[in-house]
């Protein structure tokens, strides 16, 4: 197993041998994503499928949530403020 090219920091070997190729140069999943903006703001995770663009920044829908009282956000409008999302009630 090759290496992640993307990162001094990051040796580890590819699960299952599986990686994406950019350029010829070997990256992990995270690395790859990284690199295309696709990282949620909530858990650092590659995303794939849906996501939420807020605050400027690109989710996993279940980790978009309330600031104060941690709640769900996916599907309600939020206020800003300060750079953090907040449901109406709070």
């Amino acid at each position: 197993m090759l290496p992640c090219a993307a990162s001094q920091e990051c040796q580890k070997p590819f699960p299952n041998g599986e990686f994406f190729d950019v350029g010829g140069q070997p990256y992990c999943a995270t690395h790859y994503h990284a690199m295309q903006g696709m990282l949620c703001a909530g858990c650092m995770a590659p995303i794939v499928g849906k996501y939420l663009n807020a605050l400027g920044q690109k989710w996993h829908p279940e980790h978009f949530s309330c600031a104060l009282c941690m709640k769900s956000m996916a599907n309600i409008k939020y206020r800003e403020r300060k750079g953090q999302a907040y449901c109406d009630p709070c």
